[in-house]
């Protein structure tokens, strides 16, 4: 199991750096910090603070979990922000944030199936209502970021 969560860590770190970035450099930089903050915070007051999430004892897994929450997961989301660029209708967006979101979710599953996430008391929409809601702030500080940039001139 150990090996086919890392492989697939290793495909979508390698999705990421095969699309093109469509986002200025510094937009790219400040997703990227916003997503550490948010998800290394999250993950630390569910499984340290609240204690409904239970992480492994397995050392290799709890790698697994470590790479997930550190570079796999805002990797995700700065793909996800450079093509949402790209997308000009509204109901695509709509219907790529909604692919988007069950992809963070399937990332997430795959963790609990492979034993490397247990939940305590926490409920699959939880998850889906926590992802939509860091998706929701993250897009907003980027757009509030993007207007900085813009009266910056950059």
């Amino acid at each position: 199991m150990f090996l086919i969560l890392l492989n697939i860590m290793i495909l979508l770190i390698v999705v990421f750096f095969i699309v093109k970035k469509r986002l200025n450099l510094l937009e790219n930089l400040f997703i990227f910090m916003i997503q550490e903050f948010l998800i290394t915070s999250y993950f630390s007051v569910l499984y340290i603070n609240l204690k409904v999430w239970k992480i492994t004892e397995s050392h290799e897994l709890f790698i697994i979990f470590r790479l997930y929450e550190i570079i796999t997961i805002p990797l995700l989301h700065l793909t996800y922000f450079n093509l949402l660029v790209t997308i000009k209708s509204r109901l695509t967006k709509l219907i790529f944030t909604i692919l988007f979101v069950a992809i963070l979710y399937g990332v997430e599953f795959l963790l609990v199936k492979g034993k490397v996430i247990h939940y305590n008391e926490w409920h699959f929409w939880q998850s889906l209502l926590i992802i939509s809601f860091v998706l929701l702030i993250s897009y907003l500080l980027q757009l509030s970021f993007k207007q900085v940039l813009r009266k910056e001139g950059i």
